[in-house]
């Protein structure tokens, strides 16, 4: 819809006839200072029809002139955009939900990777505390199984791996040896060299016997002062007595470095298990075997039953 107004119809306050309840006052004033100035605009405008419905158009407008170059009038395009008014508002609506949901889906990103950090964290201490305390646990139960001057088993450690060694021999058939053995005349050696002396006799002793022994399948433990003993799980009546000949001779080996001229030996006593034999008479024969060495003039191994005579 094009129109023409002439100026006096304007009057001294142009952009009255186009202003209703819902009008932008700032366009109006925009309108109201073009139209002042003599110059063209357009605006996007809510006007109200004569029911006083409002719509929008876009108007555009420029002045008439005359011959002089005088305002005379002006020239007005109203074109109707209600549609796309509507259309943009919904848009808009449409993108203002969006950006909320958009919003809130960040929001629980967020708290999600909050939450997310937070059980990492949780789980990190927790695998943490756990393999302190497992760490804890394990060198609790070294130090009660673990002889603290020899670095080997102790007797407790010794005593549960026998009840675990008679199990297994129980169940597969497996043959079971001990092997009994303490130092000679060690008294002599703490009286005559000191104490200090015989720790290091004792560790000495231990270190070596240990480098014979089969590992991870036989276990050197130290019972008692001087007194140490090996299991040895699988395993037959030649073995059992090389084994014991083996540690003997790595025993008289052994020299300390604090009493060079120190010739250690020991007097060892073995013995086979039988069949359904208790640990406490596997033990008590394998003693009574090592009691028979040292009557015998020490220094010597001694085996239990005619089994071991070959």
């Amino acid at each position: 819809m094009v129109r023409s107004w002439r100026l006096a119809t304007l009057g001294r306050r142009p952009g009255e006839l186009l202003q209703g309840p819902g009008t932008d006052p700032e366009t109006v004033e925009t309108m109201r200072g073009c139209i002042e100035r003599g110059e063209s605009f357009v605006v996007d405008l809510l006007n109200y029809s004569h029911a006083g419905e409002p719509y929008w158009i876009k108007l555009s407008v420029v002045p008439r002139r005359d011959d002089a170059g005088e305002v005379i009038g002006f020239f007005g395009l109203e074109v109707d955009i209600t549609a796309q008014r509507e259309t943009q508002m919904e848009l808009e609506q449409q993108r203002a939900r969006m950006e909320l949901v958009a919003f809130k889906a960040a929001r629980q990103k967020r708290e999600l990777e909050r939450l997310s950090a937070e059980r990492a964290q949780a789980m990190t201490r927790l695998e943490t505390e756990i393999e302190r305390s497992r760490r804890l646990e394990a060198e609790l139960r070294r130090q009660a199984t673990q002889d603290e001057l020899c670095g080997v088993t102790n007797r407790r450690g010794f005593l549960e791996r026998l009840e675990r060694e008679l199990h297994r021999a129980d169940q597969l058939g497996h043959a079971l040896g001990l092997l009994t053995f303490d130092l000679d005349h060690f008294k002599q050696v703490n009286d005559t060299h000191g104490h200090a002396v015989g720790d290091a006799l004792l560790h000495d002793v231990a270190e070596a016997c240990a480098s014979r022994i089969r590992p991870d399948v036989d276990l050197l433990a130290r019972v008692g002062g001087e007194e140490f003993v090996v299991l040895v799980p699988d395993t037959e009546p030649k073995a059992l007595r090389a084994l014991a000949e083996a540690l003997r001779a790595c025993i008289e080996g052994v020299c300390v470095t604090d009493a060079p001229a120190l010739r250690p030996s020991a007097s060892i006593g073995c013995a086979l298990r039988r069949r359904g034999e208790s640990g406490t008479s596997l033990w008590k024969r394998a003693d009574a075997s090592l009691y028979r060495a040292k009557d015998g003039g020490r220094n010597r191994v001694v085996c239990d039953g005619l089994e071991l005579a070959a």
